[in-house]
């Protein structure tokens, strides 16, 4: 399953994101689970590194999406990131906080879906390279970000 984050404030948007993973599914096989945040204050709160994908809007009130995709990498520098807007001038800022994609609004399906063959792939190479460590005592994530309670001088190994 692909835990997936749609940060949006156009709840239009968030449907037809939705419907497209939903399509997506059916067709390819693959199971997404999604979490919707209406504003980027709500989804960094509390972030923990549980998603493997992020849609997310630039325009939004109270703090935009490249504002928030620069506080999501300091928690975060593996979850993919993929932008849905109709700003396309912010393209080259999205490299600066590693965005994988943009798809630009209004969405069609056909692009979505050769974005997320790639996105797919990504996510499946990504998790191939990690190792996980098992002890009694420590656990590191796949992500390879410490457990609570493992030892400061543990790091995860990546391959």
């Amino acid at each position: 399953m692909i835990n997936v984050a749609i940060v949006e404030d156009e709840q239009e948007a968030v449907e037809y994101l939705s419907d497209c993973l939903h399509r997506y599914g059916e067709k390819t096989g693959e199971t997404f689970s999604f979490t919707h945040f209406p504003e980027p204050i709500t989804f960094l709160e509390k972030y923990k590194p549980v998603y493997d994908l992020v849609f997310m809007d630039i325009r939004m009130p109270m703090m935009d999406g490249m504002q928030a995709a620069k506080k999501l990498r300091e928690a975060d520098t593996s979850v993919l990131l993929v932008f849905v807007t109709r700003m396309g001038d912010y393209a080259i800022q999205g490299y600066d906080v590693g965005a994988t994609a943009f798809i630009k609004k209004p969405i069609s399906y056909f692009d979505f879906e050769m974005k997320m063959k790639r996105i797919i792939f990504n996510i499946r190479q990504r998790d191939s390279q990690v190792i996980t460590i098992v002890t009694p005592a420590t656990i590191l994530s796949r992500r390879g970000t410490l457990c609570p309670g493992c030892p400061r001088s543990w790091r995860p190994i990546i391959l």
